[in-house]
């Protein structure tokens, strides 16, 4: 029993939970940095390409050559880098109106950083306000449809708090190296039991 004069009937609740956050996979991708390539040294490099060719080779060679040089010009003003990213599982609450939102927000923000005036700083701020109002009611009316979907199941109640919360179904069976064996123990136990 609560102690004390309550003005009201609300109660704070105070909980630990333990949620488990899903491993993330990575994937490699190469890319190449092509806004950085030197324009006027690219521009020389394949003038001298097309300039010192024979003009006795055939038409086969000449492709060949041309493909085998600007590809090699291509990779000294833009080589191709590695690099690794995480590769987030496809959320069911998020929407293409969410994506629009974020890339908004990237915009602004990248306004902002270029010319450093307050005005962009203020509407890069509105925009993540934005980004956050609409994820959290995307967020927030996906997990209650989930649970009025559930309706008075409290099994499927229980079930899908467990899933939410990233806890894996373990088997209840006892572990044994064999079908066979498990099956004989439950006959054994079920014969002492009789």
């Amino acid at each position: 029993m609560a102690q004390g004069n309550l003005a009201c009937d609300h109660f704070s609740v105070h909980a630990t939970l333990t949620c488990q956050k899903p491993k993330s996979m990575r994937k490699d991708i190469s890319l190449r940095k092509c806004k950085e390539i030197d324009m006027t040294a690219f521009k020389k490099d394949i003038v001298d390409c097309f300039s010192c060719t024979g003009i006795d080779s055939s038409v086969e060679q000449q492709v060949e050559h041309y493909r085998g040089n600007l590809s090699n010009i291509f990779d000294k003003h833009a080589p191709v880098t590695i690099k690794s990213v995480v590769l987030r599982p496809n959320t069911e609450w998020y929407s293409d109106d969410l994506n629009n939102a974020k890339r908004d927000k990237r915009k602004a923000e990248r306004k902002w950083r270029d010319s450093k005036l307050e005005v962009h700083h203020q509407s890069f701020k509105e925009k993540c306000r934005t980004f956050g109002k609409l994820l959290y009611i995307a967020k927030e009316t996906y997990y209650s449809s989930k649970i009025e979907n559930c309706g008075n199941d409290h099994k499927q109640l229980f079930k899908l708090t467990k899933h939410l919360m990233g806890k894996q179904q373990q088997t209840p069976l006892p572990s044994s190296s064999s079908d066979l064996e498990l099956s004989n123990s439950f006959a054994d136990f079920s014969s002492i039991r009789l």
